[in-house]
Protein backbone atom coordinates (compact mmCIF):
# COMPACT_ATOMS: atom_id res chain seq x y z
CA UNK A 1 0.00 0.00 0.00
CA UNK A 2 1.36 3.49 -0.86
CA UNK A 3 2.64 5.40 2.17
CA UNK A 4 0.14 8.23 1.68
CA UNK A 5 -2.71 5.74 2.16
CA UNK A 6 -1.38 4.32 5.41
CA UNK A 7 -3.46 5.26 8.44
CA UNK A 8 -2.50 4.46 12.02
CA UNK A 9 -4.96 5.07 14.85
CA UNK A 10 -3.65 5.08 18.43
CA UNK A 11 -6.06 4.99 21.37
CA UNK A 12 -4.21 6.42 24.36
CA UNK A 13 -2.05 9.54 24.36
CA UNK A 14 0.11 8.97 27.41
CA UNK A 15 3.84 8.31 27.33
CA UNK A 16 3.46 5.01 25.45
CA UNK A 17 1.06 6.31 22.80
CA UNK A 18 3.05 9.49 22.19
CA UNK A 19 6.32 7.55 22.03
CA UNK A 20 4.89 5.15 19.44
CA UNK A 21 3.39 8.02 17.45
CA UNK A 22 6.70 9.92 17.47
CA UNK A 23 8.63 6.94 16.13
CA UNK A 24 6.03 6.16 13.47
CA UNK A 25 5.68 9.73 12.26
CA UNK A 26 9.44 10.30 12.16
CA UNK A 27 9.86 7.10 10.14
CA UNK A 28 7.13 8.08 7.67
CA UNK A 29 8.68 11.54 7.31
CA UNK A 30 12.05 9.99 6.46
CA UNK A 31 10.24 7.94 3.81
CA UNK A 32 9.00 11.13 2.17
CA UNK A 33 5.59 11.97 3.65
CA UNK A 34 5.04 15.69 4.28
CA UNK A 35 2.26 18.15 5.06
CA UNK A 36 -1.31 16.91 5.44
CA UNK A 37 -0.34 13.44 4.21
CA UNK A 38 2.03 13.12 7.17
CA UNK A 39 -0.48 14.61 9.63
CA UNK A 40 -3.22 12.26 8.43
CA UNK A 41 -1.02 9.17 8.67
CA UNK A 42 -1.13 9.06 12.48
CA UNK A 43 -4.26 9.89 14.45
CA UNK A 44 -4.25 9.93 18.25
CA UNK A 45 -7.13 9.83 20.68
CA UNK A 46 -7.16 10.59 24.38
CA UNK A 47 -10.02 10.38 26.89
CA UNK A 48 -11.73 13.28 25.09
CA UNK A 49 -11.45 11.70 21.65
CA UNK A 50 -9.55 12.89 18.60
CA UNK A 51 -6.60 15.18 19.26
CA UNK A 52 -7.33 18.27 17.15
CA UNK A 53 -6.10 21.84 17.51
CA UNK A 54 -9.64 23.24 17.64
CA UNK A 55 -10.09 22.03 21.23
CA UNK A 56 -8.23 22.64 24.45
CA UNK A 57 -5.32 20.24 24.96
CA UNK A 58 -3.89 20.79 28.42
CA UNK A 59 -0.90 18.48 28.07
CA UNK A 60 1.75 20.21 25.97
CA UNK A 61 3.38 16.95 24.88
CA UNK A 62 0.20 15.99 23.00
CA UNK A 63 -0.12 19.18 20.96
CA UNK A 64 2.40 18.30 18.20
CA UNK A 65 0.10 15.39 17.30
CA UNK A 66 -3.14 17.36 17.18
CA UNK A 67 -4.75 17.30 13.76
CA UNK A 68 -5.28 20.71 12.13
CA UNK A 69 -8.92 21.72 12.38
CA UNK A 70 -9.26 21.81 8.58
CA UNK A 71 -7.98 18.23 8.30
CA UNK A 72 -10.39 17.00 10.95
CA UNK A 73 -13.29 18.73 9.18
CA UNK A 74 -12.29 17.19 5.84
CA UNK A 75 -12.67 13.73 7.39
CA UNK A 76 -16.04 14.56 8.93
CA UNK A 77 -14.52 14.94 12.39
CA UNK A 78 -14.96 18.68 12.79
CA UNK A 79 -16.24 20.58 15.81
CA UNK A 80 -19.56 19.21 16.98
CA UNK A 81 -19.11 15.86 15.22
CA UNK A 82 -18.53 12.58 17.10
CA UNK A 83 -14.81 12.10 17.72
CA UNK A 84 -14.60 8.88 19.68
CA UNK A 85 -12.73 5.80 18.52
CA UNK A 86 -15.67 4.34 16.59
CA UNK A 87 -16.20 7.58 14.65
CA UNK A 88 -12.47 7.94 13.93
CA UNK A 89 -12.12 4.37 12.67
CA UNK A 90 -15.08 4.76 10.31
CA UNK A 91 -13.91 8.15 9.06
CA UNK A 92 -10.15 7.59 8.80
CA UNK A 93 -10.26 3.87 7.85
CA UNK A 94 -7.01 2.93 9.58
CA UNK A 95 -4.94 -0.03 8.45
CA UNK A 96 -3.30 -0.26 11.89
CA UNK A 97 -5.01 0.10 15.28
CA UNK A 98 -2.93 0.40 18.46
CA UNK A 99 -4.16 0.50 22.04
CA UNK A 100 -2.21 2.09 24.89
CA UNK A 101 -5.24 3.28 26.83
CA UNK A 102 -5.59 0.79 29.67
CA UNK A 103 -9.28 0.49 28.76
CA UNK A 104 -10.22 -3.21 28.69
CA UNK A 105 -12.54 -4.10 25.83
CA UNK A 106 -12.13 -0.75 24.06
CA UNK A 107 -11.73 -2.54 20.71
CA UNK A 108 -15.32 -3.72 20.38
CA UNK A 109 -16.69 -6.30 17.97
CA UNK A 110 -18.57 -3.65 15.98
CA UNK A 111 -15.45 -1.48 15.65
CA UNK A 112 -13.17 -4.38 14.66
CA UNK A 113 -15.65 -5.71 12.11
CA UNK A 114 -15.87 -2.23 10.59
CA UNK A 115 -12.08 -2.07 10.33
CA UNK A 116 -11.96 -5.52 8.74
CA UNK A 117 -14.50 -4.42 6.12
CA UNK A 118 -12.00 -2.00 4.53
CA UNK A 119 -8.66 -3.64 5.40
CA UNK A 120 -7.67 -7.03 4.02
CA UNK A 121 -5.08 -7.71 6.76
CA UNK A 122 -5.79 -5.28 9.60
CA UNK A 123 -2.97 -4.91 12.12
CA UNK A 124 -4.45 -4.70 15.61
CA UNK A 125 -2.28 -4.26 18.69
CA UNK A 126 -3.98 -4.06 22.09
CA UNK A 127 -0.79 -3.21 23.96
CA UNK A 128 -2.09 -2.23 27.40
CA UNK A 129 -1.02 -4.44 30.25
CA UNK A 130 -1.52 -6.34 32.46
CA UNK A 131 -3.78 -8.76 30.61
CA UNK A 132 -6.85 -7.49 32.46
CA UNK A 133 -6.43 -4.07 30.79
CA UNK A 134 -5.95 -5.31 27.22
CA UNK A 135 -8.16 -3.45 24.74
CA UNK A 136 -9.22 -6.79 23.23
CA UNK A 137 -8.65 -10.53 23.44
CA UNK A 138 -6.71 -12.02 20.50
CA UNK A 139 -9.17 -14.89 20.03
CA UNK A 140 -11.98 -12.35 19.61
CA UNK A 141 -10.00 -10.21 17.17
CA UNK A 142 -9.33 -13.22 14.97
CA UNK A 143 -12.94 -14.37 15.13
CA UNK A 144 -14.28 -10.91 14.25
CA UNK A 145 -11.91 -10.60 11.27
CA UNK A 146 -12.36 -14.14 9.95
CA UNK A 147 -8.78 -14.92 10.93
CA UNK A 148 -7.32 -12.09 8.83
CA UNK A 149 -6.05 -9.80 11.58
CA UNK A 150 -2.36 -9.57 12.41
CA UNK A 151 -2.34 -9.34 16.19
CA UNK A 152 0.29 -8.43 18.76
CA UNK A 153 -0.37 -7.70 22.42
CA UNK A 154 1.36 -6.06 25.35
CA UNK A 155 0.67 -9.00 27.67
CA UNK A 156 1.23 -12.73 27.16
CA UNK A 157 -1.61 -14.63 25.49
CA UNK A 158 -1.74 -18.28 24.52
CA UNK A 159 -1.72 -19.23 20.82
CA UNK A 160 -5.13 -19.08 19.18
CA UNK A 161 -6.53 -21.97 17.16
CA UNK A 162 -8.74 -20.64 14.38
CA UNK A 163 -10.29 -23.01 11.85
CA UNK A 164 -7.56 -25.56 12.40
CA UNK A 165 -4.74 -23.02 12.16
CA UNK A 166 -2.59 -22.26 15.22
CA UNK A 167 -1.68 -18.57 15.42
CA UNK A 168 1.15 -17.40 17.68
CA UNK A 169 0.33 -14.14 19.45
CA UNK A 170 3.42 -11.97 19.53
CA UNK A 171 4.06 -9.94 22.65
CA UNK A 172 5.04 -6.42 21.58
CA UNK A 173 7.06 -5.55 24.65
CA UNK A 174 10.75 -5.22 25.48
CA UNK A 175 12.07 -8.68 24.66
CA UNK A 176 13.01 -8.34 20.98
CA UNK A 177 14.16 -4.69 21.05
CA UNK A 178 15.62 -3.55 24.37
CA UNK A 179 18.40 -6.17 24.71
CA UNK A 180 19.72 -5.28 21.25
CA UNK A 181 19.33 -1.55 21.78
CA UNK A 182 21.16 -1.73 25.12
CA UNK A 183 23.94 -3.89 23.70
CA UNK A 184 24.27 -1.65 20.66
CA UNK A 185 24.54 1.45 22.83
CA UNK A 186 27.34 -0.13 24.86
CA UNK A 187 29.29 -1.21 21.79
CA UNK A 188 28.72 2.14 20.08
CA UNK A 189 29.66 4.03 23.27
CA UNK A 190 26.59 6.12 22.45
CA UNK A 191 26.22 9.49 24.14
CA UNK A 192 22.43 9.35 23.78
CA UNK A 193 19.67 7.14 22.42
CA UNK A 194 17.83 8.85 19.60
CA UNK A 195 14.68 8.04 17.62
CA UNK A 196 16.71 6.90 14.62
CA UNK A 197 18.32 4.15 16.70
CA UNK A 198 14.93 2.80 17.79
CA UNK A 199 13.66 3.03 14.21
CA UNK A 200 16.67 1.05 12.99
CA UNK A 201 16.03 -1.59 15.67
CA UNK A 202 12.37 -1.87 14.69
CA UNK A 203 13.17 -2.14 10.98
CA UNK A 204 15.75 -4.82 11.69
CA UNK A 205 13.21 -6.82 13.67
CA UNK A 206 10.61 -6.41 10.92
CA UNK A 207 13.03 -7.83 8.35
CA UNK A 208 13.54 -10.85 10.58
CA UNK A 209 9.84 -11.74 10.40
CA UNK A 210 9.44 -14.26 7.58
CA UNK A 211 6.64 -14.71 5.07
CA UNK A 212 5.79 -17.92 6.92
CA UNK A 213 5.46 -15.97 10.19
CA UNK A 214 3.06 -13.52 8.53
CA UNK A 215 1.13 -16.29 6.79
CA UNK A 216 0.73 -17.88 10.22
CA UNK A 217 -0.62 -14.61 11.61
CA UNK A 218 2.42 -13.70 13.72
CA UNK A 219 4.09 -10.29 13.72
CA UNK A 220 7.16 -11.51 15.63
CA UNK A 221 9.83 -14.18 15.16
CA UNK A 222 9.99 -17.05 17.61
CA UNK A 223 11.50 -16.48 21.06
CA UNK A 224 14.02 -19.20 20.24
CA UNK A 225 15.52 -16.72 17.75
CA UNK A 226 16.06 -14.08 20.43
CA UNK A 227 19.87 -14.21 20.53
CA UNK A 228 20.20 -13.92 16.76
CA UNK A 229 17.67 -11.07 16.70
CA UNK A 230 19.55 -9.31 19.50
CA UNK A 231 22.84 -9.58 17.58
CA UNK A 232 21.36 -8.06 14.42
CA UNK A 233 19.42 -5.36 16.25
CA UNK A 234 22.56 -4.35 18.13
CA UNK A 235 24.51 -4.14 14.86
CA UNK A 236 21.82 -1.86 13.38
CA UNK A 237 21.92 0.34 16.48
CA UNK A 238 25.72 0.65 16.35
CA UNK A 239 25.64 1.70 12.69
CA UNK A 240 22.87 4.22 13.30
CA UNK A 241 24.54 5.70 16.38
CA UNK A 242 27.70 6.19 14.35
CA UNK A 243 25.88 7.65 11.33
CA UNK A 244 23.83 10.08 13.43
CA UNK A 245 26.89 11.36 15.29
CA UNK A 246 26.14 10.02 18.76
CA UNK A 247 28.37 6.93 18.64
CA UNK A 248 32.06 6.21 18.14
CA UNK A 249 33.49 5.77 14.64
CA UNK A 250 33.66 2.10 13.75
CA UNK A 251 34.02 0.40 10.37
CA UNK A 252 31.13 -1.73 9.13
CA UNK A 253 33.50 -4.68 8.85
CA UNK A 254 34.15 -4.59 12.62
CA UNK A 255 30.61 -4.13 13.92
CA UNK A 256 29.45 -7.77 13.90
CA UNK A 257 32.53 -9.05 15.76
CA UNK A 258 32.38 -6.17 18.25
CA UNK A 259 28.75 -6.97 19.05
CA UNK A 260 29.25 -10.73 19.33
CA UNK A 261 32.30 -10.17 21.52
CA UNK A 262 30.28 -8.02 23.92
CA UNK A 263 27.34 -10.41 24.20
CA UNK A 264 26.92 -12.37 27.40
CA UNK A 265 27.38 -16.08 26.85
CA UNK A 266 25.61 -18.55 29.17
CA UNK A 267 28.75 -20.54 29.97
CA UNK A 268 29.40 -21.66 33.54
CA UNK A 269 32.35 -23.34 35.21
CA UNK A 270 31.76 -26.93 36.34
CA UNK A 271 30.67 -27.03 39.96
CA UNK A 272 31.53 -29.87 42.30
CA UNK A 273 30.03 -30.05 45.77
CA UNK A 274 32.56 -29.63 48.55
Amino acid sequence: MPLERQRIAILGSGAAGIGIATLLRDTLARRGLVGDALSASVVLLDSDGLLADDREIRDAYKRPFAWPAALAKRYGLGVGQPRGLDAVVRAVRPTILIGTSGQPGAFTEELVRAMASFSERPVIMPLSNPTSKSEAIPADLLKWTAGRALVATGSPFAPVVYEGRTIRIGQGNNAFIFPGVGLGCLVAQAREVNEAMFAAAAECLAHFVTDDDLAGGSLHPRVSDLRQVTQLVAEAVVRTARDTGVGRPIDDSRIASAVSGAMWQPQYRPHEPA
